[in-house]
């Protein structure tokens, strides 16, 4: 099938690991912290969080384009203090997933740990990584009363259906 060019465009997120393998490090995060405590542990497993139906390679289509744009965010407690508490985490989890709903983003995995939290998302083009990132980081301190909870950085990758081999190649 032959597509005329229509000046649109398509946007790709491209980084060191592709969906799959950073998703899967998301995934695997409780098990690379474990607590000494076994109530703790399954504490933070019941707020492990996956949307099955999202699938961060699909592109998301406008009047304008195509669309794959995927983040991998870690945000750090602040002096890195540990809270496994059922209302904190809870609330932390809440807080992510509704900004997401708010602010049209789709959150595929969110692992909430001890002290800090790392999960995926698709967002759109005219946001950029850093927006995203301290939009979440404000939302959750806010619904936690404004608590000082994240250090003063935050770590975000772009990630797409191909690494950087790909462009390499």
């Amino acid at each position: 099938m032959r597509l005329a060019w229509r000046r649109n465009f398509r946007l790709t997120s491209v980084g060191d690991a592709n969906i799959a393998t950073v998703e899967n490090y998301v995934a695997k995060q409780l098990d690379h912290h474990p607590l000494a405590s076994a109530k703790s542990q399954q504490n933070l497993a019941d707020y492990q969080w996956q949307d099955p139906a999202i699938d961060l390679a699909q592109p998301v289509f406008s009047s304008h384009g195509q669309f794959v744009l995927a983040l991998h965010l870690v945000f750090v407690h602040s002096e890195r203090w540990r809270n496994v508490s059922s209302d904190f985490v809870q609330k932390t989890q809440r807080a992510i997933l509704q900004t997401a709903t708010k602010k049209g983003q789709q959150i595929s995995r969110l692992s909430i740990l001890a002290d800090h939290v790392h999960f995926t998302l698709r967002f759109g083009y005219d946001s950029s990584p850093e927006e995203v990132a301290l939009s979440y980081m404000n939302n959750v301190s806010y619904r936690h009363g404004m608590l000082r909870i994240w250090m003063d950085s935050f770590y975000v990758g772009s990630i797409g259906p191909y690494d950087m081999n790909a462009v390499r190649s």
